[in-house]
C-alpha cells in the first residue's frame, strides 16, 4: 500500500528544519479509519537501507525490512495527544481486525499552521 506519493513527499521539509519555528506548517494528515487516530506531518526524511539518523540523542538505523522508509515528525492524536516521530512503514502496517489496511491520507486536509490545529486538540 502506497500512502505517500512522490509529489506530496517533495513538499515536506526535511527533519529538523522546522524545530526553531514558532508556528510551523502542517503539510499532511494521515487518519486511521478504524481507531480514530490522526497523524499530522510537520517534517520528514526518507531513510535509505541501513542509514543512520540521530534524533533527540537516539540513533535510528533502518533495517532491510523497510528499505527506503520515511520518518516523520508531527502531532499525533491517539491514546494521547503528543509530538513525536513516526514511520511511514508503521502507518502502512496498521490493519483492521480483519487484516485490511486502515490508515489513509486525508484527501480533504489542507496545509495549515500548527497552532490552528493544536489550539483545540491539546
Amino acid at each position: 500500500m502506497n500512502l505517500l506519493m512522490k509529489d506530496l513527499e517533495s513538499r515536506i521539509p526535511l527533519l529538523g528544519t522546522t524545530k526553531k519555528q514558532d508556528n510551523p506548517m502542517v503539510y499532511l494528515k494521515f487518519i486511521d479509519t478504524d481507531r480514530g487516530w490522526a497523524w499530522y506531518v510537520l517534517e520528514g526524511s526518507r531513510l535509505e537501507e541501513n542509514e543512520e539518523l540521530i534524533l533527540g540523542g537516539e540513533m535510528i538505523v533502518r533495517s532491510k525490512k523497510f528499505p527506503q522508509d520515511m520518518i516523520f515528525y508531527g502531532f499525533i492524536q491517539g491514546f494521547a495527544k503528543e509530538f513525536s516521530h513516526f514511520y511511514l512503514s508503521e502507518l502502512q502496517s496498521r490493519t483492521t481486525e480483519t487484516g485490511q489496511p486502515c490508515v489513509k491520507l486525508d484527501p480533504f486536509f489542507k496545509p495549515t499552521r500548527l497552532k490552528k490545529l493544536t489550539s483545540d486538540k491539546t
